[in-house]
């Protein structure tokens, strides 16, 4: 026997409602066009319908909590997020779960770490991180590194095209930035030019992050071309990350 997926379940109960008050309402038209059934009755078989819809809704709400609750014991945070949400679908206005999700969510991105020691690197390198579209993570990164710039400056400044090669627009010099390159995309990395295409992410010490691709994560520090940068970064991540081999290495 065929077994439906959380999504599928959730549908099937709202067509259910949704087909309840179809029929109630073609019900009730044809009363009123016979002339038959008096108010009264229409009325009875209506509070019947409701009384009815509400013993379904309330078993669904009840199993979906004792589900989430269950996975969340579990540790499969996720999935109590899926069955708290699908509770929202049935009923929005249910006191407190939005919180509850919020607060499972807070779990999820201060959980599942691992840190990892970055040499200052001026190019991409290799990925340090997969992330997924829509799935949020989170960098905090400490230390400090040397970053020295040699050049012959004259009354005019920095040679144009010189000083800004390699510099990423509009975000501070020396920042750490990140990338997410989309999966397909990183196996057929065609160089430079393709990674201008993509927005870098401003990290710095800290941020949230939900990517919108799923693919590989890339760091480097924002440095022109004609800088040379020592050192390196504590960086720690969070949340929906895995190694970039797949694994999650977060325990």
């Amino acid at each position: 026997m065929r077994r439906f997926s959380l999504n599928e379940f959730v549908m099937i109960c709202v067509c259910s409602f949704v087909l309840t008050g179809t029929l109630l309402v073609a019900t009730s038209e044809a009363q009123r066009g016979s002339g038959d059934a008096p108010s009264a009755i229409r009325t009875s078989e209506l509070k019947k319908l409701d009384q009815e819809a509400g013993k379904v809704e309330t078993e669904f709400l009840k199993n979906a909590y004792d589900l989430s609750a269950k996975y969340e014991k579990a540790g499969d945070l996720e999935r109590a997020i899926e069955y708290l949400e699908a509770m929202l679908k049935i009923n929005p206005d249910l006191d407190g779960l939005e919180k509850k999700i919020d607060d499972l969510k807070a779990d999820i991105i201060s959980a599942n770490d691992f840190e990892f020691r970055m040499e200052v690197q001026q190019s991409w390198g290799d990925p340090v991180a997969f992330v997924r579209a829509g799935k949020p993570f989170m960098l905090k990164a400490a230390g400090s590194y040397k970053l020295t710039i040699s050049e012959t400056v004259s009354p005019e400044g920095f040679p144009e095209g010189n000083i800004q090669t390699d510099l990423l627009e509009d975000i501070p010099a020396g920042k750490l930035v990140g990338l997410i390159i989309p999966r397909q995309r990183a196996r057929n990395r065609g160089g430079n030019n393709e990674e201008n295409e993509l927005e870098p992410i401003e990290f710095g010490a800290q941020k949230e992050v939900t990517p919108k691709d799923t693919g590989f994560l890339y760091l480097k520090v924002n440095t022109p071309a004609t800088a040379r940068v020592s050192g390196t970064l504590n960086v720690q991540l969070s949340g929906y990350v895995l190694a970039p081999d797949g694994r999650n290495i977060g325990k």
